[in-house]
């Protein structure tokens, strides 16, 4: 069983999240956005040994952080392949590319990477057994913005019906605090989430980008 700690952080609802191995102790910082004092420090009381930072995407909200926890633990930087170019340019860090289908380990779990572009090129969601970290692309009863210049509204349609084909008891844990709950399921989320009602892609391109579902 993984460990599982989300925390919001910062002025934008983020949310950062430590995994860890029960078995080992050996863990992971989702998105280090903000407060990495306190993120450190709750891992450090925890008996946590952070190995891993694990970036859903680069957008500077979830990776502001990212230098900080490398200098204090020399963990190494997982990221897709479509968004590395972004961390290499930041600094000298050990980054390890990323793609659809991939495992990424800890300890004596692992994450299977799951590619979600539409918010962004090199998106990702992270899914362990009755658990998935969802990102910027699905939060609790809405999704991820894709007006940003590298955005695809279309890519994340089809990303949301990849989500969609998880288990329906599979819990949500979002990028950030947007909805009426931290967390939510995949199967609720299909039944009430508007994006999810959308009966075709032109049908969600137009609420995603003309609606006033925000």
């Amino acid at each position: 069983m993984v460990f599982l700690k989300q925390l919001e952080v910062g002025s934008n609802q983020n949310f950062t999240y430590i995994l860890a191995c029960k078995r080992t102790g050996e863990g992971a910082i989702v998105d280090p956005g903000w407060e990495v004092n306190k993120i450190l420090n709750i891992a450090k009381n925890g008996g946590i040994k952070i190995k891993n930072i694990i970036l859903t995407h680069t957008h500077s909200d979830h990776i502001e952080g990212v230098s900080q926890v490398v200098e204090t633990t020399g963990a190494k930087i997982y990221v897709h392949k479509n968004e590395s170019h972004a961390m290499k340019r930041s600094g000298s860090y050990f980054v390890t590319e990323v793609q659809d289908g991939g495992m990424i380990n800890m300890g004596k779990e692992s994450l299977k990477v799951i590619h979600t572009p539409g918010h962004t090129p090199g998106g990702i969601c992270l899914y362990t057994p009755e658990k998935v970290l969802t990102g910027d692309t699905l939060f609790v009863g809405y999704c991820g913005r894709a007006d940003f210049t590298e955005s695809d509204p279309k890519a994340l349609y089809n990303s949301l019906q990849k989500l969609a084909a998880l288990p329906d008891d599979t819990v949500v844990y979002p990028g950030h605090n947007y909805g009426k709950t931290p967390t939510s399921t995949i199967g609720y989320e299909k039944a009430n989430n508007p994006y999810y009602q959308c009966g075709s892609l032109k049908e969600f391109i137009e609420l995603r980008m003309h609606g006033h579902v925000d």
